[in-house]
């Protein structure tokens, strides 16, 4: 029985052949010793009859190539770090024209050894971001500390997969022991009007109304279901804010697990990102901090929420509750009527 590999493919004017193969932006350049990556290619065109290939490795001591199957039973080429050292790839087209260059093209990979500190330093990366004014002296002196301490695991050449799952542990409990600095909510959002989508009388209105027992809620069937969902608000002038907060309805699904905030400072024409936030289902209320002065204009972008299963899948999302703290931009008309 012949194998893939030792095919020729031959198509008759009614087949779309092969012309060119690229790699996919996803393919993993650098793995550790014993991990494996899948190694993605794209097709041009994108319709071809026979869009298969086949992969080697200049140094297979260093990475190999492992083919499993997927479930309808196609090959599912990925690479195995075998030891230190960079190999290169090559993936090849399966289909060919007879006399003409093979279609492929070549990637190099990096092996690592030691313990895999890729999650590491995301979480260094993350947590060394964080707005120094938004929280704390004393509880920001502990995450600056296990901040310290993580680095000296990075640059650690012996460190051991105990090492860096503790560095990441300490670093994870000093995060989520930050305690914010206070903040003062916009009590008066009687002026305040908010748009988006909604399923029956649940109105985005309800957002506004300082009542937890009401909620706005997104389609959950028809033209418009599904996520993300925006809320967009649109405030009475402009002002300083300095956190949006979102209070979550109290029922299971649909609960708010991952948001985004958005503000525009020129009456809504534009938009840019202050933050996104993934929350917990535990969790009650969640905001996202900033330094936003002269907004007008306010988007909550709901990404995920929880579905009936205990999945972040669900297809609609709802919201108690949306809090604004910041103060009131003073105008330079209202400054001189207060002078004179």
């Amino acid at each position: 029985m012949l194998t893939l590999d030792e095919m020729t493919v031959r198509h008759p004017s009614t087949l779309i052949p092969v012309t060119g193969i690229a790699l996919a932006e996803d393919n993993t350049t650098q793995l550790y010793k014993g991990d494996m990556a899948d190694i993605n290619v794209v097709f041009t065109p994108d319709n071809a009859t026979n869009p298969y290939f086949k992969a080697e490795s200049s140094k297979p001591d260093v990475a190999r190539i492992v083919t499993l199957e997927d479930a309808n039973g196609l090959p599912v080429h990925k690479v195995y770090g075998v030891s230190a050292g960079t190999t290169t790839i090559t993936v090849t087209a399966l289909e060919t024209v007879e006399d003409a260059e093979p279609i492929q093209v070549s990637y190099d990979v990096t092996v690592l050894v030691g313990a895999n500190k890729t999650e590491l330093i995301a979480s260094i990366i993350k947590y060394s971001g964080l707005n120094t004014k938004f929280y704390t002296e004393e509880t920001y002196a502990v995450l600056t500390e296990k901040l310290a301490a993580a680095n000296a695991v990075k640059d650690n050449v012996e460190a051991t997969d105990e090492d860096v799952k503790k560095a990441m542990d300490d670093l994870q409990a000093a995060y989520e022991a930050l305690e914010e600095t206070p903040v003062t909510e916009i009590e008066d959002v009687s002026g305040f009007t908010v748009e988006g989508r909604y399923s029956e009388a649940n109105f985005p209105q309800l957002t506004l109304d300082r009542n937890t027992g009401t909620f706005w809620e997104s389609p959950y069937y028809g033209e418009y279901v599904g996520l993300p969902k925006d809320i967009t608000f649109t405030l009475d002038r402009e002002y300083t804010l300095d956190k949006v907060e979102v209070v979550k309805n109290s029922a299971t699904n649909g609960k708010v697990l991952e948001f985004e905030v958005l503000v525009s400072t020129d009456g809504g024409e534009n938009y840019i990102s202050v933050g996104t936030k993934e929350t917990p289902s535990s969790e009650t209320t969640s905001g996202i901090r900033m330094e936003q002065t002269g907004v007008t204009n306010v988007k909550v972008r709901l990404h995920k929420a929880l579905d009936s299963d205990g999945t972040d899948t669900a297809s609609y999302v709802r919201v108690s509750e949306v809090k604004f703290y910041g103060e009131e931009v003073v105008t330079a008309e209202e400054l001189m009527a207060l002078v004179y």
